[in-house]
């Protein structure tokens, strides 16, 4: 009886999150390295994540890229799609399409080692989003948590 009350819980809440993480917009900033040997790579880039329904929602990457020595902007936008929710608390999108700004001069190849935190292929983005608090989350993807953010 009380394994099936505390099952019963269980799933109450899993449903009611899953339901109530989209609509889902965060803010953050993170700075990523990518360095090895004698090269340097950083990301330090702004993402802004709008979920708005399991089918649509968006991500932008705003800031710059240090490749050996040299700036670039980035500035790119994902539409996504098709979203399905997995183990709970991680959504994968169908990356829609990809958009990128006349500001942004960044090499396609070198944007998709970026891209490459969030995606175990090309076409889709997929995102663990734990909550902390009320409002506090942790976010991140398939092989590590990229930052914490504020729900707002």
């Amino acid at each position: 009886m009380i394994v099936a009350v505390a099952l019963t819980a269980f799933i109450g809440h899993w449903v009611v999150w899953r339901e109530r993480i989209v609509p889902f917009k965060c803010t953050f900033f993170t700075h990523y390295d990518f360095g090895k040997n004698q090269s340097d790579l950083t990301f330090s880039v702004t993402q802004d994540m709008r979920f708005y329904s399991k089918e649509s929602g968006y991500v932008i990457f705003n800031g710059k890229v240090t490749i050996n020595g040299e700036t670039k902007k980035l500035n790119r936008s994902l539409l996504l799609s098709d979203g399905v929710f997995l183990q709970g608390k991680t959504i994968s999108y169908h990356i829609k399409d990809m958009k990128k700004s006349i500001l942004d001069d960044t090499p396609d190849n070198v944007f998709k080692m970026l891209l490459g935190e969030y995606t175990f292929n090309p076409e889709t983005f997929q995102i663990d989003i734990f909550p902390l608090d009320k409002k506090s989350y942790i976010v991140g993807g398939p092989y590590s948590f990229t930052s914490s953010c504020i729900r707002y």
